[in-house]
């Protein structure tokens, strides 16, 4: 009769434990849930133009998510200043009466794909977004093969959509997967700023479309390299190609010069 008592209470309390850590894994995913509920509201308000609707929610997500890190205390030290610095940027951008109207539903859209990651991380929303970055990398090698250069309009695009998608891939992929794909596309932006060869503009938009693959199929390739190395080229060529072009600036201006000259001269000898 003990023993059978004993089994009882046994039972009941590993029932009660599994109960309890069940309800605490349904409360955090809620939390959220919520959350990330609140920020897609937030979204549909800004594009609609009702900016004051989206200031007082945004103000109730503040509220909703510090009581929310108060009670959970799980975010890391980067976690928490990606999701604060695009919180802040959020809020001015919807604040901001002199900010375009695109630009406000930007910064917001940047707030709804970082919470999503932490509401559904088997398959967050940014990953719908990779027809986005292939169709402007494939009209850039387009162009190439058109002996042309990749067009401004696109190299901006797709920098723009990588500004949006930013904060949501900090907190999801590696550190090192996350700053190859960062020092990749910098060096793109100083590419367009530079004078590259057709064959090393093919090179990097390949480089970077095996990135992109790689992070939408979520393969991580890690390798030896250092991330800081890549900061380390980055300046160095953006040194090169501004030297280029200044060289390049200069040509032009001495050429100009001189046949201001002769024509002077000319007209002098007239």
């Amino acid at each position: 009769m003990t023993m059978d008592w004993m089994k009882k209470i046994s039972i009941l309390c590993v029932l009660i434990i599994l109960c309890l850590d069940f309800t605490v894994g349904a409360s955090e995913d809620h939390n959220w849930v919520q959350l990330n509920r609140s920020t897609d509201t937030i979204l549909k308000y800004v594009k609609e133009y009702h900016y004051e609707e989206s200031l007082e929610l945004l103000e109730k997500f503040s509220d909703d998510f510090l009581q929310l890190e108060r009670d959970e205390n799980d975010l890391t030290m980067t976690q928490l200043q990606v999701i604060t610095e695009t919180y802040e940027e959020a809020v001015e951008a919807v604040k901001s009466t002199s900010l375009p109207h695109e630009k406000r539903v930007q910064q917001v859209y940047k707030l709804r794909l970082l919470t999503d990651v932490f509401s559904n991380n088997h398959e967050p929303l940014w990953k719908q977004t990779e027809p986005l970055f292939q169709n402007e990398l494939s009209k850039m090698l387009e162009d190439i093969s058109n002996e042309s250069f990749p067009e401004e309009t696109n190299i901006t695009r797709l920098i723009a959509y990588y500004k949006t998608v930013e904060p949501a891939w900090h907190v999801s992929l590696s550190d090192s997967q996350f700053q190859r794909l960062h020092s990749q596309v910098v060096f793109l932006k100083k590419m367009s700023e530079g004078t590259p060869s057709k064959t090393e503009w093919e090179r990097h938009i390949e480089l970077l479309q095996q990135s992109f693959t790689e992070v939408f199929e979520g393969n991580n390739v890690e390798e030896d390299t250092d991330p800081s190395l890549y900061w380390f080229i980055i300046t160095v060529s953006s040194a090169i190609f501004s030297g280029l072009t200044y060289a390049g600036w200069k040509k032009y201006v001495g050429h100009k010069d001189r046949k201001k000259h002769m024509s002077n001269r000319k007209s002098e000898r007239g």
